[in-house]
């Protein structure tokens, strides 16, 4: 996750994380057989152009220019001068007129005028099919083929974003996913969080938009293996006896709903629900994630702090994007996806938020009485690793707490580490 270059914002792609993410890559065993990803050591021809053209007709991908296909990590990065890179920017704007991919410069280290180039190929991005020299080339893995008449004629057939002919997934995304029905109004928690995310996939995903099996699967394997809910907040101590397992409560073929519950066998820990709804959307993945708290003695309510904040949102964030990049992979609609809008939220059902908040050491400005949800700003998260995640929450919070007339919080937030059960 931490070495994607698929998604990464271009201004965080430098050469130690072209480095791992090639090292990731050769542990793998990915570097000879792919749909996605293919190693140039220079421009020879139309070699490189050839690359682009097959990934934009089939699911996209990356062309690393620079990079022999031979040796170990280190013996691997050649790199080409800068002078190579401008003449490979105008080679591709002369054979794809209007289509040129995202084309990232990655200066080596120690090295005067050699870089690498990143070529990250988005088939949304072109009119497809794309020729070259009266060729349309597709992907295969490991190498790049000329496209039989079928799928010339499929391609061809494809108008705008719609690609071939596609099944509807026959579901939308909850028109207000903070009230979607995890649980009853009557018996609702004392606070929930919630987190929405989303996980763009290639094209070829709408042509079946549906759960598999397998994805169910994936989608229960991911979770159980996630901190929901008992790694979170004190749940996670001596008195919880064994894991809660995440069950399926519902499902049809384009979505699905589980829950898992963690009662405490001591009674001043808090109780836990974790919910999911999962949504195939024909072009992308949806997961509403719900982590919803309930003092189990029905006397003080259960209240959340900056820290516990924290916490449990990155739990939701990490849970939501492992869970996602599982369930894509159990669908088998291949390497190339990238994370989607972000939402978040705080609900207090059963109480003001105002009450909900346990902030004693902090100045509030003003109190709204009524008030009994607050929002997170729907947001890109800048990409998958706990150090995004993280950034991403810190900001949700900042912005969260500031429009709550919460003062004096920042230095706390500030100081806030991953949780201990990050990576573990």
């Amino acid at each position: 996750m931490t070495t994607s270059l698929y998604d990464l914002p271009a201004t965080a792609i430098t050469y130690p994380v072209v480095s791992a993410f090639l090292a990731r890559a050769l542990e793998d065993n990915l570097l000879a057989e792919t749909l996605t990803l293919e190693l140039k050591e220079r421009l020879r021809g139309t070699n490189v152009v050839d690359a682009v053209a097959a990934m934009a007709n089939t699911d996209g991908g990356l062309v690393l220019v620079g990079v022999r296909d031979q040796g170990d990590t280190t013996e691997r990065i050649a790199g080409i001068t800068r002078g190579q890179m401008d003449g490979l920017v105008d080679h591709l704007r002369a054979f794809l007129v209007g289509q040129v991919p995202e084309v990232i410069p990655v200066a080596l280290p120690d090295v005067d005028d050699r870089l690498i180039a990143v070529l990250r190929v988005d088939p949304e991005e072109f009119a497809r099919p794309v020729v070259v020299a009266g060729r349309v080339l597709v992907r295969v893995p490991g190498a790049s083929v000329p496209a039989d008449r079928e799928r010339v004629l499929a391609l061809a057939r494809e108008t705008g974003t719609g690609g071939s002919p596609t099944l509807s997934p026959g579901i939308t995304e909850p028109s207000d996913p903070y009230r979607y029905a995890f649980w009853e109004e009557s018996d609702g928690p004392d606070f929930a969080l919630r987190v929405a995310v989303r996980l763009y996939l290639p094209r070829r995903a709408a042509q079946r938009p549906w759960l598999t099996t397998a994805a169910q699967e994936a989608l229960l394997t991911a979770l159980d293996e996630s901190a929901l809910p008992l790694r979170v907040w004190a749940s996670s101590a001596s008195g919880v006896p064994e894991r809660p397992a995440w069950k399926i409560e519902n499902a049809r073929s384009s979505w699905v709903r589980a829950r898992a519950v963690n009662n405490p066998v001591e009674p001043h820990l808090s109780n836990l629900t974790a919910s999911a709804y999962l949504g195939h959307l024909g072009g992308h993945l949806y997961l509403l994630l719900d982590l919803a708290a309930r003092n189990p003695t029905g006397h003080d309510k259960a209240k959340v702090g900056i820290e516990s904040l924290h916490e449990g949102l990155i739990a939701l964030l990490t849970a939501g994007t492992v869970t996602l990049q599982a369930v894509a992979d159990a669908l088998d609609v291949g390497d190339v996806t990238r994370l989607g809008i972000t939402q978040g939220w705080l609900l207090s059902p059963s109480q003001r938020l105002t009450e909900a908040l346990d902030l004693p050491d902090h100045v509030r400005r003003h109190t709204d009485p009524g008030n009994h949800a607050g929002f997170f700003s729907p947001l890109i998260p800048g990409g998958r690793s706990p150090e995004d995640l993280d950034d991403l929450a810190k900001v949700w919070i900042t912005t969260f707490l500031l429009d709550e007339s919460v003062a004096g919080f920042e230095d706390d937030l500030l100081k806030a580490p991953l949780p201990r059960w990050v990576g573990a």
